[in-house]
Formats: C-alpha cells, structure tokens, sequence
C-alpha cells in the first residue's frame, strides 16, 4: 500500500452516533465496501442501513444482524455486519484515545459473499492487516483530531 493512497470516509447514509462512528476505507482494490454495497438489491441495502443503524444506536446484536470476532486467534478486533449472504467486514477501534476514550468506530474494509458457517480465515488476516495498518492509521488521523484541546488538569480547567 502506497502512502497516502488510503482514505477513511464516513459513513453518510446513517446517523452517527455520539459514541459510534461508522465508515469506509477505499483507495485500493482490496477495499472493496463501496463495490459491494452496489451488488445488494434494494432489501439487502435496506436490510444492511437497518443494521449499521442498530450498531451506531448502541446495540451489540443480535449476532445474526451483525458482530464482533472478540477472543479470535487471528482476529479478536474484527467485526461484520451481515446482510442476507453478504458480508461486510471490519474492524473496531477507537480513533480518539487522548480525547474520547468512550468513543467507538467500525472501520469497513472489504465486502464477501459468504458460503459456508465460518469466516475464512484470509478474511480474517486481510481485517487484521488493515487495522494495524500505518495507512490505515493515518486515513483515520486526517478524520479524527485527537489533539488535547486543553493541557490544564484538575479544577484548574473548569475555570473560565
């Protein structure tokens, strides 16, 4: 991957949520989210939009709609969003830990038709590479500021 080249855009056919964030990383072939949403007819897009909705309102499931890969070997901060036979793959993370510790996002990067129960394991590894990406990092750095706005500590900063 080429400096650079990455790009984190969020996601802008839901509402954002004050603790979850929801976007897409597109710049290459392999990020392919975009691409996949454009194979869904109409009831799997509309079933995908209720799902990525449930998440950013501060559901954790149930896992037939979507989940996360907690306690995976290859993959523990994974997560996919489902819709009908698709899949749609990334990862959590949080892009503010200074400022917004609370704060939540899932980082899409790759869509698959899933055939059979389990995840393949390439799934898995290519998610993994992607959230521990320095491209990756820096897409979500020209989004999310984590600069500390204010350095006073202690009561010290309550006061204006």
């Amino acid at each position: 991957m080429s400096q650079g080249k990455i790009k984190f855009r969020v996601f802008g056919q839901v509402s954002q949520g004050a603790d979850r964030k929801l976007g897409v990383l597109t710049g290459t072939s392999d990020l392919n989210i975009t691409g996949g949403i454009k194979t869904l007819s109409a009831n799997e897009k509309r079933a995908l939009k209720v799902n990525l909705q449930r998440w950013l309102d501060g559901q954790n499931g149930p896992k037939t709609r979507f989940h996360n890969f907690e306690g995976d070997s290859i993959a523990p901060m994974a997560f996919v969003f489902k819709a009908s036979d698709h899949r749609f793959y990334g990862y959590k993370v949080n892009p503010l830990p200074k400022t917004a510790r609370f704060l939540q996002a899932i980082v899409l990067c790759s869509h698959a038709i899933k055939p059979g129960y389990e995840t393949d394991p390439d799934q898995k590894r290519f998610i993994k590479k992607m959230a521990e990406s320095a491209d990756s990092a820096a897409a979500l750095e020209a989004v999310f500021d984590d600069t500390p706005k204010d350095t006073k500590k202690g009561p010290q900063q309550w006061k204006q």
